[in-house]
């Protein structure tokens, strides 16, 4: 699966709540109620169970393919908010995705 076209319309100047609107279009039922999720957590800024709830995400195999716009447009916003093992954790994650590893 090509990385879901990364670069479709989403402008690193979004407000992450329209980038998740936008990547929504692209997810796969099963995990479209991550979106929802991640939407309701940095609404109400809980920075911490947010980043648990993306560490969730990212162990499942099939949101290889999401993780790298997700990272680029949505985690990036807020990124100075989160532990900064947990955001290189998810990098490396994330890099594993650009190598095909």
């Amino acid at each position: 699966m090509a990385y879901l076209q990364q670069d479709t319309k989403m402008d690193l100047d979004q407000n992450p709540i329209m980038v998740l609107s936008e990547l929504r279009k692209q997810f796969p039922i099963e995990l479209q109620e991550y979106l929802n999720v991640f939407e309701d957590l940095y609404d109400r800024k809980l920075w911490h169970q947010l980043t648990l709830k993306i560490e969730e995400f990212f162990s499942k195999p099939e949101s290889g393919p999401f993780q790298i716009p997700l990272f680029r447009y949505f985690i990036s916003d807020w990124e100075n908010k989160m532990n900064k093992l947990k955001l290189v954790t998810l990098g490396l994650c994330v890099l594993k995705q650009f190598n095909g590893i």
